[in-house]
């Protein structure tokens, strides 16, 4: 199911709406409505994934996050 986000609202108050419903509270101008929702399609993509390199399952970003924290302080690149 593809999720739809957008900011409704005039003047004083702006809302942030995720599939057509409001989340979070009101705010003040635009910008900080798509703050708030920047957040939450961001955790939108956030997934369990196993590390590419201890095998340990770890919660990624995206696709692009392939290894664990600790496996990303301690890899030494050899470049």
């Amino acid at each position: 199911m593809t999720v739809r986000f957008d900011v409704v609202g005039s003047g004083q108050s702006w809302q942030a709406r995720k599939n057509g419903r409001p989340f979070g509270r009101s705010y003040r101008n635009p910008e900080q409505a798509e703050q708030l929702i920047t957040r939450a399609q961001r955790e939108e993509q956030l997934q369990k994934r196993d590390c590419m390199t201890c095998q340990n399952a770890f919660i990624s970003e995206g696709p692009h996050n392939r290894m664990c924290g600790k496996c990303r302080r301690e890899f030494v690149w050899r470049f």
